[in-house]
């Protein structure tokens, strides 16, 4: 079941295992990239949490989603099993290093860690548990596990009347420990704003924009608001357009990274040496392990030195 598989096999049935929140479900994405550019004819079965859903529901690639529920009963998880033993596939790739793969019965899978290592980023440390029974792929990998349908995209013109060179800021985070506070925010979108002509465009959910959207009432024509009015599909496309982006530590900063968006991160509590950015252009300030630490002045001479210099070079941003 462990074996590691030839580079000339043949796979038509995937067992995909994600994960649960936004951000380590993006993580996950170059373990799909790969499968999906190896085994491109393979039916894949995601299995993820809710709150991904919408990355998968309705993606081509995708021949089943699987939505696991961890507070379901002991009677539906073993429905969920027998379901996907049904399916005998041929190869179960689980990012939650769980017994899944064994119960499904797959007949060639990854394999659990009963160790827990903590020597490298979790996007590598997923890549590198697909490689030790696939080996590695030679030369780029299209990036496909993200999709945004036609319609997304449409929906998205008539809420977002600039198609390219603007300024993503994404104030939330699903813990609020990683929370830069609101009014700094809106002091640096303001300088934005004010001393360098940005569109700024607002993305998380309600609740992160309503705070700051206040502040910046007296600027209405810089500053588009998306909070709560996005998918998770159309949020990244919305990322993909951007210049640059500007998050804490957050599952935004993991799509903006996965894009290759340039992004600066806010870090305070978690460690940006296994949860930070990763795109080639990403950067992060932590000057302090709280997001108090952080200084307004500290993120825009960040900005000004190694961001808006390539924003103003101009260009048309299209990255998905």
């Amino acid at each position: 079941m462990f074996s590691v598989l030839s580079s000339g096999c043949t796979i038509e049935r995937i067992l995909f295992v994600t994960l649960s929140n936004i951000g380590d479900v993006v993580m996950t994405f170059p373990v799909f990239d790969r499968l999906h550019s190896r085994f491109p004819e393979a039916r894949i079965t995601v299995l993820s949490g809710p709150k991904a859903r919408g990355f998968f529901s309705g993606h081509p690639a995708v021949g089943e989603l699987v939505v696991y529920d961890k507070h379901a009963s002991f009677a539906e998880k073993m429905r969920m099993v027998l379901a996907l033993r049904r399916q005998s596939f041929q190869l179960a790739v689980d990012m939650r290093n769980s017994f899944l793969p064994f119960l499904s019965g797959a007949a060639a899978s990854t394999v659990p860690e009963f160790v827990k290592t903590h020597d490298r980023h979790m996007k590598d440390k997923h890549l590198a548990r697909l490689h030790r029974i696939l080996p590695a792929m030679s030369g780029p990998v299209k990036k496909t596990a993200l999709f945004v349908s036609a319609a997304d995209r449409s929906a998205l013109a008539a809420l977002l009347p600039v198609k390219s060179g603007y300024v993503v800021v994404a104030p939330g985070a699903a813990d609020d420990r990683k929370r830069w506070p609101s009014d700094r925010f809106a002091v640096v979108v303001e300088r934005l704003l004010k001393d360098h002509g940005c569109t700024v465009v607002l993305v998380g959910d309600r609740r992160d924009g309503g705070n700051i959207a206040g502040m910046l009432s007296a600027f209405p024509a810089g500053v588009i608001n998306l909070c709560g009015q996005t998918n998770l599909c159309q949020l990244a496309f919305v990322l993909s357009r951007a210049s640059f982006a500007l998050t804490n530590d957050s599952g935004i900063m993991h799509m903006a990274s996965y894009l290759d968006v340039p992004v600066l991160v806010l870090f305070g509590p978690t460690d940006p040496f296994f949860y930070g950015p990763w795109g080639e252009r990403s950067m992060f300030l932590r000057p302090g392990k709280t997001m108090q630490d952080i200084a307004a002045e500290d993120v825009l001479n960040v900005l000004g030195e190694s961001f808006i210099p390539d924003m103003k070079s101009g260009g048309v941003y299209a990255r998905i």
